[in-house]
């Protein structure tokens, strides 16, 4: 099947912090993915 779009939420953190904060399931989801991908705070 083919993706069109990754989901995955955050938790408690807001602006560039959400970013350096990630998890590693969610960085190497970010960092190995040609789809895009929207953050949900």
């Amino acid at each position: 099947e083919k993706i069109d779009l990754v989901v995955m939420g955050t938790s408690g953190l807001s602006g560039l912090s959400k970013i350096k904060a990630l998890g590693s399931v969610s960085r190497y989801v970010i960092e190995n993915t040609n789809v895009p991908i929207l953050l949900i705070h």
